[in-house]
């Protein structure tokens, strides 16, 4: 007769104590994402700022390496960009060897960064570096993060890249 009550007992329902449990793991949890949401736009603008400074060097380095011209394309519609050869490949990335391409809508990118323009020579959307890593035009590249904007803006002489 105690093990009915027993069972009666733990079919009805849960105690107190498991429903702080309970409690307590979700307010641990929501204060992790919280924690993890809490980057600011002007964070997220800098590490997509790194990326595409990354990039024009690598492809820089690549023109002069292999004297041939080497392109960054932009594409803003897409929040992305790709590192090309002269005949539009995709060069490989140094890290993963997959073709070099960033998106900014893949999970371990600055998912909030939008690229709102890129504008190169004469309203092309590509930085183009010639045979001997000069870079053919300069350009600005207009980013937005969480209500923050960056301009990027490319030397037309060197290729360096600066902010405002």
């Amino acid at each position: 007769m105690a093990r009915d009550a027993s069972r009666r007992r733990s079919a009805a329902g849960h105690t107190l104590l498991e429903l702080l449990v309970v409690l307590a793991i979700i307010g641990i949890l929501s204060g992790i994402a919280g924690v993890a949401s809490g980057v600011s736009g002007a964070q997220h603008l800098d590490m997509a700022e790194v990326q595409i400074r990354d990039a024009l060097e690598w492809a820089q380095a690549q023109a002069r390496s292999n004297r041939s011209p080497v392109g960054v394309v932009f594409d803003p519609s897409e929040d992305r960009f790709a590192i090309v050869d002269a005949s539009g490949a995709l060069l490989p990335d140094p890290l993963t060897h997959a073709g070099y391409e960033v998106s900014f809508h893949r999970p371990n990118q600055p998912r909030l960064v939008h690229m709102l323009s890129a504008i190169f020579g004469a309203g092309g959307r590509a930085l183009i570096f010639d045979a001997q890593g000069a870079p053919m035009s300069g350009g600005t590249i207009r980013l937005q993060a969480r209500g923050v904007s960056r301009v990027l803006s490319v030397d037309a002489a060197t290729g360096s890249l600066s902010s405002t």
